[in-house]
């Protein structure tokens, strides 16, 4: 097979495995549709595909996954977000699923609640994990009608320190309604941010605050035996993405929200330098692809996608490129520290 033929196979079977999510009759249908989410992404790893699409049709796969427990489990006037990395459609096979709801006036929360407690059972027995600091639609603090949502958006920009307002804020500005065609939240942070200089530096401080380091040898120059490259380099970059996005007034509410399309949009309005966004983006890309590879090889030989490199298993080369990407991140960060 040609290699434009077997990457054409690969995106063929990206679409079937979206419209057999989309068809699950029942819990079983949807358990085996989504034993095939894994086959796919190792489809779309082996004819190279670039792994900013590898997560973006992972993310889409799981968000079709969600929809489909959701209305498996049917529980009238609540709208279903997915937040986090599958928000921003740069999932990967380790990426766990966070939730949000925003239900219709007069419906009860705790009728809710239990209702995302069944969801998300029914999606963790399809192999895909609930957040574990329980960012869910089976917590209280994840369900509310429009005007809660509204009234604990305005709450937190208001007073950022209380409530984890920074964290809730950042995970409110990735969502992705769960239903077709996706959608922002209703409630938009950045026009609730924009007249709230405290809350937006408040912001701009967790997003250049110091990252755990990425150590490829110990205090005793000791070699590690794993390092985290999500812990220690991708979620500095997602966080100063979305900072800087969030900080720009005239990003129009239907646009992406992946890390890389920040980046891109920060560096055309000035909000980001150009050297800057392209250190990002590249180190993003990079980091990724690192990952993908890794959990790749774990899917390959039955064993659950993580984020924890061997970094004996790893070639030089690999371990160049981490290390090489964590000192240009830093260098950013620091250079946008806030005070």
């Amino acid at each position: 097979m040609s290699v434009s033929s077997a990457r054409a196979a690969a995106r063929s079977a990206v679409g079937a495995a979206y419209r057999r999510l989309e068809d699950a009759g029942d819990d079983d249908a949807l358990a085996a549709a989504c034993a095939d989410i894994a086959p796919v992404i190792v489809g779309l790893q082996d004819v190279r595909t670039s792994p900013i699409d590898v997560a973006a049709a992972h993310a889409d796969l799981v968000r079709a996954a969600t929809a489909r427990a959701v209305a498996l489990r049917p529980e009238p006037g609540v709208e279903w977000f997915v937040l986090g990395s599958v928000g921003r459609r740069e999932s990967l096979p380790s990426s766990d699923v966070e939730t949000a709801a925003v239900v219709a006036d007069g419906v009860e929360v705790g009728r809710v609640t239990a209702h995302g407690a069944a969801v998300h059972r029914l999606l963790d027995c399809c192999g895909l994990r609930p957040d574990p600091n329980h960012a869910l639609v089976s917590r209280r603090r994840f369900v509310r009608t429009a005007a809660d949502w509204s009234a604990a958006v305005e709450r937190w920009v208001s007073d950022p320190f209380d409530d984890r307002a920074v964290i809730m804020l950042s995970l409110l500005a990735d969502s992705t309604a769960v239903g077709t065609p996706a959608a922002p939240f209703p409630v938009d942070v950045r026009a609730a941010l924009s007249d709230e200089d405290r809350a937006r530096r408040l912001m701009g401080r967790e997003a250049t605050r110091e990252y755990p380091r990425l150590r490829l040898r110990d205090s005793h120059f000791r070699r590690v035996t794993t390092v985290d490259p999500k812990v220690t380099v991708i979620s500095a970059i997602v966080s100063i993405a979305r900072w800087v996005d969030l900080e720009s007034a005239d990003v129009p509410s239907d646009a992406g929200r992946s890390t890389p399309e920040r980046l891109s949009r920060a560096a055309a309005s000035g909000a980001l330098a150009d050297d800057d966004a392209r250190t990002l983006a590249d180190a993003f890309e990079q980091v990724q692809r690192i990952r993908l590879s890794h959990q790749v090889d774990r899917l390959r030989a039955s064993r659950p996608a993580d984020d924890l490199l061997p970094v004996a298993g790893t070639t030089p080369v690999t371990r160049s490129v981490l290390a090489s990407a964590a000192r240009e991140v830093t260098a950013v960060r620091r250079g946008l520290a806030m005070t």
